[in-house]
């Protein structure tokens, strides 16, 4: 099997894992980032945006960040990617990536008491992170 066919493959399991999880991108990312943040101690990143009814900062979108790569329930992207997934969001207008704490995602987070827990966002993060490993093996 080429190095092509491998990574079509992995990128079909990532569209899969996407695919059953869309809570993880749109409403609870930060509890899917901050599960891939512990796992892969990887800096904590935001999508940040001003709502225009309140003026208040707003999260738009939590991943992590490698290199130049952020990585969140779809894999590995540019920002451009992840910006494209948030354009019906008015918020994305005057968008900003900016580094995260735990407690300021948390803060910035909308959740509600459905929101998952770490425990049940931890093995779909491994699931994730493993493929992303193996992505870049590919390379």
């Amino acid at each position: 099997m080429g190095t092509q066919e491998s990574r079509s493959r992995l990128v079909t399991k990532l569209e899969r894992i996407a695919d059953k999880h869309p809570d993880f991108l749109y409403g609870r990312c930060v509890t899917f980032a901050i599960a891939l943040r512990k796992l892969t101690g990887l800096p904590l990143y935001g999508l940040l945006g001003i709502d225009e009814d309140t003026g208040k900062e707003v999260l738009i979108h939590a991943y992590v960040k490698d290199g130049e790569e952020r990585v969140d329930v779809k894999g590995p992207r540019s920002l451009d990617e992840i910006i494209s997934d948030f354009l019906d969001d008015p918020a994305i207008i005057d968008a900003y990536e900016v580094p995260l704490t735990e407690g300021r995602a948390a803060k910035l987070a909308t959740g509600s008491s459905k929101c998952p827990t770490l425990t049940s966002a931890a093995p779909i993060a491994a699931k994730i992170w493993k493929i992303v490993q193996a992505l870049h093996l590919t390379r």
